[in-house]
């Protein structure tokens, strides 16, 4: 069998915990032993506060890829579901379809206008 690592998105925090990182070389059957309460200790407290989870995102590696995922204390930035991005506070310009094209004007009329402060038109 193959080891995975993989990550598990809480539906709500518990505390200060939004995420489960861990490692198994059987994927399926460690997600029913965490769905029935059994394994790891956070995963049992979800369960007795009715916190649902799902799992988010997995790797092929085994425990030195777990440890190193977890030493770096970035489970939001590995999670799609949490949809972290650097520059999320910053303005974003309206997506183009193609590169080297324009929206068509009915697309590009439907685009909200965008204050860009700081920046020349």
């Amino acid at each position: 069998m193959s080891e995975t690592v993989y990550l598990l998105h809480f539906d709500r925090p518990y505390r200060h915990a939004r995420h489960y990182l861990g490692y198994t070389r059987d994927l399926d059957a460690r997600l029913a032993a965490h769905a029935a309460g059994q394994g790891a200790r956070l995963l049992q407290v979800l369960r007795e506060n009715n916190i649902g989870w799902h799992l988010a995102r997995t790797w092929d590696g085994g425990r030195a890829l777990e440890r190193r995922l977890k030493a770096l204390h970035a489970a939001a930035k590995l999670c799609p579901d949490c949809g972290y991005s650097r520059y999320a506070d910053r303005p974003r310009a309206p997506e183009v379809t193609g590169i080297g094209q324009l929206p068509e004007r009915e697309a590009a009329a439907s685009v909200p206008e965008v204050e860009w402060e700081g920046f020349d038109r």
